[in-house]
């Protein structure tokens, strides 16, 4: 027939679905007509609604579609004997508890959908297991009605034959069979089973992936560490201990015992949080959430790039005339705490294009060279990276490419990529005051080295490099520097 109608609707078996293919067996074709017998839920659009529902109406295409129909309502009319049945034998079991005297818990979940043309449900399903079981499983995360039935029907209510939850654990085999020779553990790997009960708590351990609660935490936890295949058998092994303590001894689900469980690995992993920190030389301190007439303040997110930044360290990559890394940059974060008070300005020999000086901006922008009437961001960021760096550090870090609010810049060696990533704070903060906050976030140092003609330059001297080097104060690093010059000359 060529109909497309379950690219639109979902579910062809709902109450839209079926009521369109009733139309279409009583003769109807009209594609406006057939789009009109769609509940308000459906998502797709009238027009595509209706071109879906053009096609080849052929006789024998239609006879088989009736046919399908009818087998389709023969099964849910079997279905619904099958769940009267099973209601008649939940009645005539013996109750534990009597629900006027102990009534059935309110319940804190939402309930599922289910199709309209669904075989009905069983009605106070919930209340017939309560009774059935004498506890009221479904307080349980991960575990509905339909759980219970499954649980049920497997197992039965009366699990005394089973010694403790761990023999109940190990028969519907949700732990781990530990195969001992010798005193020996060869393997410990999950037996095999068709277990409905078993595939009834893997399918609830799964679903606890997104839950808040603390069964939710305790499957991500254990995911993280061993795989989800391992997280889901842990915590349906879980699951069935539970329900195999309340059945036997009728306590109703108390998640109180869980959060102490939480709270207690909420403290370990706050120590070592703490413990980490100390040893990289931080000092973790709680958020404070200030009030102000009774509304809580939210800390907003930290913006590096606007705090004025105290001098960590000496100069790195200096020389005697041109020592860089040795000032504040020209930004003051403003808080009372900072003691910073206004930045100082920067060192004559730095050179800095301001905003502000609209002259030397418009002197700046006509030296430079661009293909096109516009300027993309990576070409003015490239442009004025020599004028931001100096001539002296340009020369061997070179401005590549712009990715995204990543600047990549390719420097000659390992020792002008260690001595520069040092620097990456006062780069970033230059390049604001250059080009604009929001460009550049971020500054990655490759290794490139610059490609040499054919014909080279003359190198300096031993006794040049000794004097350029003279700026870098860490023995070390000067005697890396000077090596690696030694070999580029040789």
């Amino acid at each position: 027939m060529n109909l497309q109608l379950h690219n639109v609707i979902s579910d062809i078996t709902g109450a839209s679905g079926m009521r369109i293919l009733e139309a279409i067996l009583k003769g109807k074709r009209d594609p406006v007509y057939l789009q009109s017998l769609c509940d308000k839920g459906i998502k797709a659009k009238a027009e595509v609604i209706r071109q879906s529902l053009e096609g080849n109406y052929r006789a024998e295409l239609l006879f088989i579609l009736g046919q399908n129909v009818t087998r389709y309502e023969n099964l849910q009319s079997l279905i619904g004997d099958c769940e009267k049945e099973v209601g008649r034998m939940i009645d005539a079991a013996p109750a534990k508890v009597n629900v006027v005297d102990k009534p059935l818990p309110p319940t804190t979940k939402r309930g599922s959908k289910r199709s309209a043309s669904a075989a009905p449900c069983l009605p106070d399903l919930r209340e017939k297991q309560y009774r059935m079981l004498g506890v009221d499983l479904t307080q349980i995360p991960g575990i509905n009605t339909q759980t219970v039935q499954d649980f049920i029907g497997e197992v039965g209510p009366d699990l005394s034959r089973f010694r403790n939850a761990s023999a109940f654990s190990s028969w519907i085999t949700v732990c781990p069979h530990n195969d001992i020779s010798g005193g020996k553990r060869l393997r410990s790997k999950t037996r095999k089973s068709k277990s409905r009960a078993a595939k009834a708590f893997r399918l609830a351990a799964q679903s606890l992936a997104h839950s808040n609660e603390a069964l939710g935490d305790f499957y991500r936890r254990f995911r993280a560490k061993s795989g989800p295949a391992e997280a889901i058998t842990a915590t349906a092994h879980k699951l069935a201990r539970i329900v195999f303590h309340m059945v036997t001894t009728g306590e109703s689900y108390d998640p109180s015992v869980f959060a102490k469980a939480q709270q207690k690995h909420r403290s370990h992993q706050e120590n070592r949080l703490r413990a980490n920190a100390l040893k990289l030389g931080f000092n973790l301190v709680p958020i404070q959430l200030s009030t102000d007439n009774g509304a809580v303040v939210v800390p907003q997110k930290r913006d590096r790039r606007q705090e004025c930044r105290p001098h960590v360290g000496k100069p790195v990559i200096a020389t005697k005339r041109k020592p860089l890394g040795c000032w504040k940059p020209r930004r003051f974060c403003g808080s009372p705490l900072c003691g910073a008070g206004e930045s100082p300005a920067p060192p004559p020999h730095v050179k800095i294009w301001r905003p502000d000086n609209m002259e030397r901006a418009s002197r700046l922008f006509g030296k430079m060279s661009f293909p096109g009437d516009s300027v993309s961001s990576e070409e003015l960021v490239c442009a004025a990276w020599s004028a931001t760096v100096g001539k002296r550090i340009a020369k061997h870090a070179r401005a590549e490419k712009l990715v995204r609010t990543k600047l990549v810049v390719g420097v000659d060696d390992a020792v002008w990529q260690r001595q520069l990533f040092t620097m990456s704070r006062i780069i970033l903060s230059m390049l604001a005051e250059n080009v604009g906050d929001g460009l550049v976030d971020e500054v990655e140092f490759r290794i490139a080295p610059q490609r040499r003609g054919p014909q080279r330059a003359e190198r300096s001297s031993a006794s040049g490099e000794e004097d350029e080097a003279d700026g870098i104060e860490d023995p070390g690093l000067r005697r890396l520097y000077i090596n690696s010059r030694k070999k580029e000359t040789a």
